[in-house]
């Protein structure tokens, strides 16, 4: 795997920033890899630039995978999704039996399809079950529902406003027991090797992947590789044992479109224009993003690559910035990566502008011209008043031609003109 040219495109998940979502601007990273460069070495540095893009205003990532993931419209999904707030009314005010019933229905039909469920739905799904058993009085059940979603969200805080005030100590109880319970650890290995994997929305880098410490019961872990589909599946992890899960990915043949081996030589031939080319152009159509950060990845000398990136805007095809590191391929070289990222994006205007180049041009005082001179206009106006006086004082002595005429003024013979 390592001599074979491979194209990896990665992200950080959507992080809030000081700006409201519509008004961040969505970028991915491409890495294109050279010299046996392995897509484990690039997830690793895709995390830490990740981690410097999070602290840049006004941008979020979309991961590359998810936009070539695509999935079709279910109805029955977009339903179910539609009913969660009825339901949550009904938990805090109506028919809580036919409320957390309707509840298990929907938290049984995500689980079916987790790729197409936000993780905030799948976890109100489950707290409306639970809650929903709460105020019908099951309050076992309650418990144990409550449970199953603190397991893979321990950082979960109660809503009252969504759910109601009369659950909150049993949740808070619930809680305490699930974070002081069983723990054990989690082992993912995928095929291919190297792909991304999350578990509970955490990225843990390539696969394979070791997991210590997550509470027993069930955890939603999500593994990601350009030229694969997606994949989330659930793994049920029991206190104070290993568990191994093992994923094989699908191909996705959309990916050809961004991964083959003939669009990643266009890429190479491409970087570094001011002006994005047509292979870069289409790479940013496909992704639907409005920035677009291709890199290239070489092995060095050790445990280092050395990362050249460069960041063009896919409305006005400008590139706007690049910036070149030898980072290490562990825990450091993230935070060094995390650096560059900020570094890449000092100055860049989101909107797609690049700085004006200085102006150079010499300035040279003009001349001015004839009419402009001051000699030129006291001539033609001194001209033309002698110029005057001379006809008038010709129509004086047509008058009168006994008189001479007076001083100063020269005669014209009006009957000697041709």
């Amino acid at each position: 795997m390592r001599n074979a040219p491979l194209l990896l495109l990665s992200l950080a998940l959507a992080v809030p920033s000081a700006a409201s979502a519509q008004d961040e601007r969505s970028t991915s990273v491409i890495f294109v890899y050279e010299a046996g460069a392995t897509i484990q070495e690039g997830a690793i540095i895709s995390m830490g630039l990740r981690r410097g893009i999070r602290n840049v205003d006004g941008v979020r990532f979309v991961h590359p995978v998810d936009a070539l993931t695509q999935q079709p419209y279910i109805e029955e999904i977009a339903d179910a999704q539609s009913t969660l707030d009825p339901i949550a009314d009904m938990v805090r005010t109506g028919d809580a039996a036919y409320a957390f019933a309707r509840a298990d229905e929907i938290v049984e039909l995500f689980e079916r399809y987790l790729l197409h469920v936000p993780r905030a739905q799948l976890v109100d799904a489950y707290m409306l079950s639970a809650v929903g058993r709460c105020r019908a009085g099951q309050r076992r059940q309650c418990q144990t529902r409550m449970g199953e979603v603190i397991a893979f969200r321990e950082g979960l805080e109660y809503d009252e406003e969504r759910y109601g005030p009369e659950s909150r100590e049993i949740f808070d109880r619930v809680r305490l027991r699930t974070i002081n319970g069983g723990r054990g650890t989690l082992i993912v290995e995928t095929e291919p090797p190297g792909a991304e994997v999350y578990i509970d929305g955490r990225s843990y880098g390539p696969s394979p992947v070791r997991a210590d410490g997550l509470l027993a019961g069930g955890h939603y872990v999500t593994v990601k590789e350009i030229n694969h589909l997606k994949q989330i599946v659930r793994a049920e992890v029991r206190g104070a044992r290993e568990t191994t899960e093992r994923i094989v990915l699908d191909a996705n043949p959309r990916a050809q479109l961004i991964a083959s081996e003939s669009v990643q030589n266009h890429l190479r031939g491409e970087l570094g224009e001011a002006r994005a080319q047509e292979t870069i152009q289409s790479v940013g159509h496909i992704l639907g993003t409005q920035q677009l950060i291709i890199g290239v990845i070489r092995p060095t000398a050790g445990s280092s690559v050395h990362v050249q990136l460069y960041l063009y805007h896919m409305r006005t095809q400008h590139l706007q910035a690049s910036q070149e590191a030898t980072l290490t391929v562990d825990e450091a070289g993230m935070d060094q990566a995390a650096e560059v990222a900020v570094e890449l994006y000092q100055g860049v205007d989101l909107e797609g502008g690049i700085e004006a180049p200085e102006d150079t041009t010499e300035i040279v005082a003009r001349q001015p011209e004839i009419y402009e001179q001051w000699w030129f206009w006291l001539a033609t106006v001194g001209g033309a008043a002698v110029l005057a006086a001379g006809i008038i004082g010709g129509a004086v002595v047509a008058g009168d031609a006994s008189q001479g005429p007076a001083d100063g003024f020269f005669r014209f013979d009006l009957d000697r003109l041709p």
